[in-house]
Formats: structure tokens, C-alpha cells, sequence
């Protein structure tokens, strides 16, 4: 049997993802988790996931939001 998936609301994921970058059902967030050290987590309304670590703020989330076009294509 197929389990349908729930669509999240945009609303929803800014609670917890507040970062819009313009890529269409997708919010960030990046967050200092250590001395110059960076985590940064994506996730879209369908519930996929994408993460990434790092030693620059900026470099960190952005590699982050190429692996959401990348899911996107």
C-alpha cells in the first residue's frame, strides 16, 4: 500500500528553516555549532532533506543550497 506524503507549509518550515534563498518550496538555516564551525540544514515542503558542514558561514550555506537545486533538477 502506498503511504501518501503530507505536503509541510512554507509557513511551517520558516518556524525552523527562516533562510528564503528563492528556490520554490525550499528554507535554510545555518547555525554556529562549534568555534568556526557550521552547520546548515535545507528542507522542502515534501520533507527532503539536505545538510552540510564547514568553516565559513557563507561557503557553508551555500553548498547547502546547491544540493537543493541539484535534488530540484
Amino acid at each position: 500500500m502506498k503511504s501518501q506524503i503530507t505536503r509541510k507549509s512554507l509557513l511551517e518550515l520558516s518556524r525552523e528553516y527562516p533562510i528564503d534563498t528563492g528556490i520554490d518550496e525550499w528554507r535554510f538555516r545555518c547555525r554556529e555549532v562549534g568555534p568556526s564551525q557550521y552547520s546548515a540544514e535545507g528542507e522542502d515542503t515534501l520533507g527532503r532533506k539536505v545538510g552540510c558542514s564547514g568553516v565559513d558561514f557563507r561557503e557553508t550555506l551555500n553548498n547547502c543550497i546547491q544540493q537543493a537545486k541539484s535534488l530540484v533538477k
